[in-house]
């Protein structure tokens, strides 16, 4: 064992062992874990955004998500944005705190409600959403 952390798998399940804690983590995502405490819900705040961007240019979102679970395994696993054009991005994170800037081009105007959601290895999520509104750009000033 190096580091306090070695990995070994058992069938189909990787089993990641952490101290005396045995976190057993399915291939979808979620996970089991024998820990004795409970778990709470991660949570997700939006760190930057615009609230009118132009269309077809990229619009940088930044969030920061959180996992309030001291015990190793409850750890975060992903944030996923919904764009509210039906793009959708993952990034695949661990740790207790993490800050994932997304990137997005939206093809035409409109009002869109972007949702990120943040989800931990137990499955348990948090969510927060912001509103943009995407406008045709003066074609008179210049970027």
């Amino acid at each position: 064992m190096e580091g306090g952390i070695s990995v070994a798998t058992t069938g189909r399940v990787p089993v990641r062992i952490v101290g005396l804690l045995a976190v057993a983590t399915a291939s979808c995502g979620g996970g089991i874990t024998d820990s004795g405490e409970d778990n709470q819900s991660p949570t997700v705040v939006v760190l930057s955004a615009p609230a009118v961007a132009a269309v077809a240019l990229p619009v940088a979102f930044t969030v920061l998500a959180t996992d309030p679970n001291e015990a190793p395994g409850f750890l975060l696993e992903r944030i996923i944005a919904q764009y509210g054009d039906g793009a959708v991005d993952t990034a695949f994170v661990g740790g207790d705190s993490t800050q994932v800037t997304f990137s997005h081009t939206y093809p035409t105007v409109g009002g869109r409600t972007v949702t990120f959601t943040a989800e931990d290895l137990e499955g348990l999520s948090g969510q927060t959403s912001t509103a943009i509104s995407i406008i045709q750009p003066d074609p008179a000033v210049a970027p």
